[in-house]
């Protein structure tokens, strides 16, 4: 049972999830003004994402990014939302952009 679930995590980490540590462009890069947000798991795991307010507001949104790369490869998304007037929280998981942690299927 132990060597089926070995398989199994390895089967998840390496063929499910496609993180990408190095972030190859910011807000900055778009204009859009944001703040670095770090914030901690309640398993102490430190956590990093992008706060990008639209100038006004009409809503927020807590982007997921999905399970492949970092927040850095979803600006193109999120700078169509931003000049909607959305405000938007992104995040990278446990092991992805600068996340600490390990990929896991809990998250």
């Amino acid at each position: 049972m132990s060597v089926l679930s070995g398989c199994w995590n390895w089967f998840v980490e390496k063929q499910v999830f496609f993180p990408d540590k190095t972030i190859v462009q910011t807000p900055a890069d778009y204009d859009l003004p944001f703040e670095d947000i770090w914030f901690t798991s309640s398993d102490s795991v430190r956590l990093h994402g992008w706060l990008i307010p639209a100038v006004p507001s009409k809503h927020m949104l807590v982007f997921c990014h999905g399970n492949a790369g970092n927040i850095s490869h979803r600006l193109d998304n999120v700078r169509l939302l931003n000049q909607r007037g959305i405000s938007v929280f992104i995040f990278d998981y446990r092991g992805y952009g600068r996340s600490d942690g390990s990929i896991s299927e809990k998250g």
